[in-house]
């Protein structure tokens, strides 16, 4: 009987990393800040504007603090900005990506394009950019290394 409920047991805690594999790279208890106040959107449902005219203009962007987004339960396609806080010395960080299909991430540093990352949970891990592979691909879109250089203007 005590072998038996051994086995049970085990293969219950065997079960338990699945959910827990990446909490320590989500949010908790205040480690790790959250962008909600600096982004900004727009809706691209017709796949018309490309990265360059999207850069290019103010015009068009919702704030979410002013407006928060919420889908409508049907597929869409959105521009999403984000205005990271100017650091004081150098950091790397990860920006999480949640549930969404496939994201790309033009990182804009000073107003120059540096950087192109893709991740998402149809994405394959080949092909995506950062290799993060700490973090079940089933239930994580991926995660995006970021290099914040000291007083410089990341979006």
């Amino acid at each position: 009987m005590f072998r038996r409920f051994a086995k049970i047991l085990g293969i219950l805690f065997l079960c338990f990393p699945v959910g827990t594999f990446a909490a320590f790279f989500f949010r908790g208890d205040a480690m790790f800040p959250w962008l909600l106040e600096e982004i900004s959107y727009r809706d691209d449902t017709a796949n018309t504007s490309s990265f360059e005219n999207i850069s290019a203009t103010n015009e068009g962007w919702v704030s979410q603090r002013e407006k928060p987004f919420r889908g409508a339960g049907v597929p869409v396609s959105i521009w999403a900005r984000y205005q990271i806080p100017v650091a004081t010395e150098a950091q790397r960080v990860f920006l999480r990506t949640t549930h969404w299909e496939r994201v790309e991430y033009y990182i804009v540093r000073d107003g120059r394009l540096v950087e192109r990352h893709k991740v998402g949970t149809l994405v394959p891990l080949r092909e995506r950019t950062a290799h993060v592979t700490m973090t079940p691909a089933a239930f994580h879109a991926g995660l995006v290394a970021l290099e914040l250089p000291a007083n410089t203007q990341v979006t």
